[in-house]
């Protein structure tokens, strides 16, 4: 389902302000940019000693490769170098190894490795316009061209954000973020679901193995327990 909502995303943002769009004879209210500027580089670090454990940690292991929807992530116990923290609906770009398409869109506030670049759209309604383009397969290669390093390479900020970008007028941002919105709040709905049955399942089954339930004699309402976001 979200693979799904993610192409059908894509597509119309292509539609939106990628294809057919000529640079040269760009329409009425539009103008040549740069991703600098319609988004930027937040860098707030967090010290492993300031965190509580339950901190959600992202790491680029959690990251899935061409895909915007976060599924995966661990929490701040363990962790011990400096990090950067991030918040709901920041863009969280994997800048080692960039050619991994590691892109995401946080569905929740916390914190992340140095090697993920952490982006915040300038207004709040450009938040999908900056996430298609950065998640973008023209976004992602370039940042690889740039990269610095043969064994590890890196993306920077200053060679991303350089990017060339056309940039429409704040009415058709507008547009095109509500009509993109309920399908990221989807994906998200989703994401939420599958970390609750999954943290359901790991609680439930240690027990049914050592036999503390009995399915034959426990009601389904009493195999829900409560559980941590």
């Amino acid at each position: 389902m979200n693979q799904t909502l993610e192409q059908m995303a894509q597509t119309l943002f292509r539609q939106y302000f990628v294809d057919g769009i000529d640079e040269e004879n760009l329409p009425e209210g539009w103008k040549i940019g740069k991703l600098s500027d319609v988004s930027k580089n937040v860098r707030m670090t967090a010290n492993p000693k300031d965190l509580q454990e339950e901190c959600k940690y992202v790491g680029l292991e959690h990251i899935p490769r061409k895909s915007i929807a976060l599924t995966d992530w661990s929490t701040s116990a363990g962790v011990e170098s400096q990090k950067y923290r991030f918040e709901q609906n920041h863009i969280l770009f994997g800048k080692l190894r960039p050619y991994f398409h590691k892109v995401i869109l946080a569905p929740f506030e916390g914190i992340c490795s140095t090697d993920i670049l952490v982006i915040e759209p300038l207004k709040d309604y450009m938040l999908a316009f900056c996430l298609l383009h950065y998640s973008s397969e023209e976004v992602v290669q370039y940042s690889n061209q740039l990269s610095h390093g043969t064994r590890m390479p890196r993306a920077d900020w200053k060679g991303l954000s350089g990017y060339e970008i056309a940039i429409p007028p704040k009415e058709l941002f507008i547009k095109f973020n509500n009509l993109i919105l309920p399908s990221l709040q989807k994906i998200k709905t989703d994401i939420e679901e599958i970390q609750t049955l999954t943290q359901l399942r790991d609680t439930l089954l240690p027990k049914l193995m050592s036999g503390e339930i009995d399915v034959m004699q426990t009601k389904p309402e009493e195999l829900h327990e409560p559980v941590l976001s």
